[in-house]
């Protein structure tokens, strides 16, 4: 009888048991994240909501739990536009703007090398656009670029495996003109994705990302990528 009534008490206490969580606020370059951390484990747990520290738009909101990602998640691009919901707990997308609905070519892998072939799907980044491109502009332009600088470009690609994983790759950086300590924050950050389908299966694919390299003088000329599978990032040095 008492081994019942101590398994009860137990029980009872397991039950009973309560995350006490500590409001943290969190401020970068670019962002601002409000979250709770359980004082307990210190990892996340309860609302999360990351915004863009100048424009004060909503990228990222969600909910944690023990550090990981739970249930519906909104991700927005500029202007608080929504680019995605997605279920983290059965790692499913429940909607997504049209403009990525509607890709209908992408770079993927095939028999070693990467070609521009029709998918079904395109990869898709899970966390706000915004926070991807900020990471990119992040960039910084090499001492060495410094001792003699002149306009020029230099593309690294992010490869996407089957199975969401990404990794940045160097593809031209002319005399090391962007600082390569960019391959490693990215690595770190291990950006996830949902994986490219083609024919009802997962493959590998890759985008571009083309930095262009101009002095402060030509800022106001903008170039834009309209592909999916390219992007331009633009950076500046004054005079030459």
């Amino acid at each position: 009888m008492k081994k019942v009534i101590l398994l009860l008490v137990i029980c009872i206490s397991f039950n009973g048991y309560t995350q006490e969580l500590k409001k943290k606020k969190k401020t970068s370059q670019y962002f601002k994240e409000i979250f709770y951390i359980d004082k307990a484990n210190k990892l996340k747990s309860g609302d999360y909501i990351k915004l863009n520290l100048h424009s004060k738009d909503t990228l990222e909101k969600g909910k944690y739990l023990n550090g990981e990602k739970i249930g519906i998640w909104n991700y927005y691009s500029k202007n608080n536009e929504l680019y995605l919901t997605y279920n983290h707990e059965k790692d499913s997308i429940v909607s997504i703007s049209d403009e990525y609905i509607k890709i209908e070519k992408f770079f993927v892998l095939k028999e070693g090398n990467y070609e521009l072939l029709e998918i079904e799907t395109p990869p898709i980044f899970l966390g706000s656009p915004e926070v991807l491109k900020y990471f990119f502009y992040s960039a910084k332009l090499s001492e060495k670029f410094f001792k003699k600088p002149n306009p020029r470009s230099s593309i690294f690609s992010i490869e996407i495996n089957k199975n969401g994983e990404s990794k940045l790759i160097v593809e031209q950086n002319i005399e090391n003109t962007i600082d390569e300590s960019l391959i490693k924050r990215f690595n770190e950050k291990a950006f996830k994705w949902t994986p490219a389908k083609s024919q009802g299966k997962n493959i590998n694919s890759r985008i571009l990302i083309n930095y262009i390299i101009r002095p402060e003088s030509l800022k106001a000329l903008k170039l834009e990528s309209d592909q999916p599978y390219s992007r331009i990032i633009e950076l500046y040095y004054f005079g030459v």
